[in-house]
């Protein structure tokens, strides 16, 4: 899959290190090539927000193929600029304490994440092409699965991460199977991003210098 415009934001400024940044990068490109999803046009962001604060961490930002989709969804914006502002606007939003995981929206907006974390949450934005919102699940739960194998010592992520699963495979049956296929590249570790991922995390994590997200 071609990507273009890349930009991210990694630690000490944001919650993400370079390592998680690239497997982030890497599972998405893959589960997309995997189920021959792979757009001509689009974009992908993903921001994190922490607990109390408004202002966003705009941790990855890309766009695909030719770029972003124009006129997205029959409007006058672009992929790229709808989804900065619907995170945007997430990121200004008051998040009231209970509030679970899910593919959220706002009035007359598409779909994006919510994932709720201890510390903070995410919140990811994928539009392409003509929006077909079974895409932007499948690309949101592989987010979220990835980001919750980064992350096991974070019981609040895993609980959110599993009941937002449970919540939408009625809709969409095959969210379990790529939840398994996003669990099987974590323990095989074969693709280089998730290989130095390992190679990089587990030493940290035994040293005791990584904390959980937004902490």
């Amino acid at each position: 899959m071609k990507i273009a415009n890349l930009k991210t934001e990694l630690e000490p400024k944001t919650t993400l290190f370079k390592e998680e940044v690239d497997v982030i990068i890497a599972v998405v490109t893959k589960v997309l090539e995997h189920d021959e999803r792979i757009p001509k046009s689009g974009t992908f962001l993903l921001y994190g927000v922490k607990n109390d604060e408004h202002e966003p961490q705009k941790l990855i930002s890309f766009d695909i193929g030719k770029g972003p989709t124009k006129h997205f969804l029959g409007r006058n914006e672009s992929s790229r600029k709808m989804a900065e502002a619907v995170l945007s606007q997430d990121a200004r939003n008051e998040h009231i304490e209970g509030v679970r995981s899910a593919m959220s929206y706002f009035y007359d907006s598409p779909l994006f994440l919510y994932l709720v974390t201890t510390h903070g949450h995410f919140s990811c934005a994928y539009y392409a092409e003509s929006g077909d919102y079974s895409d932007m699940e499948y690309v949101y739960c592989a987010v979220a699965r990835a980001l919750a194998n980064m992350g096991k010592e974070d019981e609040a992520l895993q609980d959110e991460c599993e009941h937002l699963f449970f919540s939408e495979v009625d809709e969409y049956p095959g969210l379990y199977a790529l939840r398994e296929f996003v669990d099987e590249l974590f323990e095989k570790c074969e693709l280089p991003e998730l290989k130095k991922w390992h190679e990089w995390h587990e030493p940290a994590n035994s040293a005791g210098e990584l904390t959980l997200f937004f902490q």
